[in-house]
């Protein structure tokens, strides 16, 4: 009789994704707006239990901030781990002004951990950034992690123009004021 070794990979991908339709989107992303990330598992036997942490860190500022810790998000996160099957997570959190604090913001990067369970077994899945894919954290023979780059835009020019709008108005109503006070 002789032993052999059965081996099965298992992984995960994640994208920045409209979180009504869970299609991929590359938005770069004004202050203010839902940021949505779409975590899923490439094996059918395996499903997401929760995401157990999930950061947002900027690229050049080093701002971070912290939307799941513990599997509970933050007063502005959510994410659902319910859809096909418990095979896919829709993650959102607002873009919080922190992170325009400079005339071009850099990139987001999300990273975690992910919880899988493969039969009755709970791993956890970390999500690291897309340039550190060659440090590998094998589970099963595979490859779980995975990084999300989300590119952010400051509306500068727009907030102007608003604003423009906004004092124009005011001085409309001024005018409209004192016209009608001395008549």
């Amino acid at each position: 009789m002789s032993d052999f070794v059965v081996s099965k990979t298992y992984s995960v991908n994640a994208y920045q994704c409209d979180v009504d339709t869970a299609a991929p989107v590359n938005l770069a992303m004004p202050q203010g707006s839902l940021i949505g990330i779409c975590i899923e598992t490439t094996g059918s036997d395996a499903i997401i239990d929760k995401i157990t942490s999930w950061t947002m860190t900027q690229e050049g500022s080093g701002q971070a901030a912290q939307c799941v810790t513990d599997g509970i998000p933050n007063s502005v996160s959510t994410y659902s781990c319910a859809h096909r099957s418990n095979s896919l997570c829709i993650a959102e959190t607002l873009t919080m002004s922190k992170f325009f604090d400079q005339a071009s913001p850099g990139a987001l990067i999300a990273t975690g951990i992910a919880q899988l369970v493969i039969g009755r077994r709970r791993v956890n899945a970390r999500i690291v950034p897309l340039a550190s894919r060659e440090e590998k954290n094998d589970i099963f023979g595979g490859d779980p992690n995975f990084g999300v780059r989300i590119d952010l835009k400051n509306n500068i020019e727009q907030s102007a123009a608003n604003h423009s709008k906004v004092l124009l108005s005011y001085i409309s109503v001024v005018v409209g004021i004192v016209y009608v006070l001395f008549s």
